[in-house]
């Protein structure tokens, strides 16, 4: 159905979620089981986040997690399933420590696939925005291209908030720092 005929009741069970990373992928499949229309805008060429594995023409390498650990009883159950998969190993070190096979991108991109085929997934959008109102919101792009009505959810903590949370750090002399740190980009 196309959005701009989307009735209220379609829009209220419409979520979009920014953000293809481990956390979006689940929400978003935990969702479209229970019946929400959901839609994920991904900034980036694939899904993946922090999960996220590069291939050039000297190999391919995981720049951002290297390993995973199954904390909690449902996560330790989906860790199972996609180990049986082959798409997660357990990496020869104590601690319940896996990876991903061939990358850490692997478990992401199986736990996508059904979106992936729903067309649900928009990769190469970076939200810059979330505009309308109540049960006809519409998502728009740093160029300014706009998509969908629906309720609006964010998979990601916004980058503002993480300089506030900071603890204190030993110096070399052994005195705690009173300072909190600085950001890493200007502004």
């Amino acid at each position: 159905m196309d959005d701009r005929h989307e009735t209220a009741q379609d829009a209220a069970r419409s979520v979009a979620i920014v953000g293809a990373g481990l956390s979006g992928i689940v929400a978003a499949r935990d969702l479209a089981a229970v019946g929400f229309r959901v839609r994920v805008f991904e900034k980036s060429r694939g899904v993946g986040g922090r999960m996220a594995t590069r291939r050039g023409d000297a190999g391919a390498f995981d720049h951002g997690a290297q390993y995973m650990r199954a904390t909690g009883a449902d996560f330790a159950r989906e860790v199972a399933a996609l180990e049986a998969q082959g798409v997660l190993a357990r990496w020869q070190i104590e601690g319940g420590v896996y990876v991903g096979m061939p990358g850490m991108s692997a478990p992401v991109k199986r736990l996508a696939e059904g979106l992936a085929r729903e067309n649900a997934i928009e990769t190469g959008f970076a939200v810059a925005a979330v505009e309308g109102e109540p049960g006809r919101r519409f998502v728009r792009s740093a160029e300014g291209a706009l998509a969908g009505r629906s309720p609006w959810s964010s998979s990601r903590r916004p980058r503002r908030r993480r300089t506030r949370c900071w603890r204190p750090s030993t110096r070399r002399s052994g005195r705690r720092s009173r300072r909190p740190p600085t950001s890493r980009r200007s502004r």
